[in-house]
């Protein structure tokens, strides 16, 4: 799939998060990698934690992770990933979650602020058809958020379309979607791929690690978001965050007289 273009080519690169598998230690006196997201997804009306918790590449036997006083055992592959009604966020809830390895006598909390609701105020254009030119999108601040990122994916996954993704970072409610995104970078003399395209916002804080499964990423790729960890620790290292996803905008791409 081609939905999720490389960014600027100035930004880390980094993959989205999966499950890396392979087979479980009990690790002693090793570091350890704890990776996942609590995210509020308004557009599919779900909320979802996904955590992933591992030891030089692969599972800790016996782990497991509390949150609110619910226990969860992480599987063989070292991940929880659970949704609603099993968790429920709240804008501006702060979320904090502790890892346990027993075997190792080892725990540690981490912690996410969800970010604020907000929404489109503007979008080119206004119909919601596209015939040609760039892509014209503006939103209201969410508190909280350290930034926002916007994504533009075709509805049919096998799509030819390049696709489109950026960080726009802190402080900033614009953005340019521009006429490459629903074009094939393969087909020079008929260019534009004629179908439903969804733009999508997202807001995160501290940080944003990539949920499989996520409708407005495309999992098939890596993406270059620029994401930091939030924990550089010498006993383990990774990054948690919060997002929130508002109702995503549908664009549709007719083919071209």
């Amino acid at each position: 799939m081609k939905k999720i273009l490389a960014l600027c080519g100035i930004l880390a690169l980094l993959t989205l998060a999966g499950c890396k598998g392979g087979g479980s230690i009990n690790p002693q006196d090793s570091s350890y990698t704890l990776s996942g997201l609590a995210e509020l997804n308004l557009d599919d009306n779900t909320d979802y934690l996904y955590l992933e918790f591992l030891s030089e590449g692969k599972a800790v036997v016996g782990s497991y992770m509390v949150i609110d006083g619910d226990t969860l055992a992480f599987d063989a592959a070292g991940v929880v990933s659970v949704s609603s009604p099993t968790v429920s966020w709240g804008f501006g809830e702060t979320i904090q979650i502790t890892v346990h390895d027993p075997a190792a006598d080892f725990s540690q909390l981490v912690s996410a602020t969800m970010p604020g609701n907000f929404q489109v105020t503007y979008f080119v254009p206004v119909n919601r058809i596209y015939l040609g030119g760039n892509v014209q999108v503006e939103w209201t601040g969410s508190f909280g958020a350290s930034g926002i990122f916007v994504t533009c994916v075709a509805r049919d996954d096998n799509s030819r379309a390049r696709g489109f993704a950026e960080n726009v970072g802190d402080g900033l409610t614009q953005i340019t979607i521009e006429q490459a995104t629903f074009e094939d970078p393969v087909n020079l003399t008929d260019p534009r791929v004629p179908d439903s395209f969804y733009v999508y916002l997202v807001a995160y804080n501290p940080t944003y690690y990539g949920r499989p499964g996520a409708k407005y990423l495309d999992t098939d790729q890596t993406i270059n978001l620029g994401f930091a960890n939030s924990m550089t620790g010498r006993e383990i290292s990774g990054r948690f965050g919060a997002a929130v996803v508002i109702p995503r905008e549908e664009l549709y791409v007719p083919e071209e007289p």
